[in-house]
């Protein structure tokens, strides 16, 4: 549900998005380098997206990384700086702040035209 919600958000402020099953695929896809974005839900099976987000800054995939989390934002803070990411989304989603966390992470209020993000969301 939660994948579907976020395609459906993205779609209305003009975002494509690539969606795969667990961190470990999220990895993997983002080292083709083709993504503008990468929602990176913080609880999945294999690796969680606070393990992911590492992997990926280790291997220098400079993508902007937007953890996607049910918790207490404030709770994971100080996880969220350690593997840099570089904003936060707290589930439900919504437009409003779907918008305004792409927005200061990629630096546009409005997507380049194609955009692809990649939503490992459960």
């Amino acid at each position: 549900m939660n994948r579907l919600v976020a395609e459906r958000l993205l779609q209305q402020i003009g975002y494509d998005s690539v969606q795969v099953g667990d961190a470990l695929e999220a990895l993997e896809r983002a080292r083709r380098g083709d993504l503008d974005a990468i929602l990176m839900d913080c609880q999945m099976p294999n690796m969680d997206g606070f393990q992911a987000a590492s992997a990926m800054r280790a291997e220098s995939i400079g993508v902007p990384i937007v953890a996607v989390t049910a918790s207490d934002i404030e709770h994971d803070r100080s996880r969220l700086l350690a593997c840099s990411m570089n904003g936060v989304l707290q589930k439900p989603l919504d437009l409003a702040s779907l918008r305004g966390v792409l927005g200061a992470s990629c630096r546009t209020a409005e997507p380049p035209v194609p955009s692809r993000l990649e939503v490992p969301c459960s």
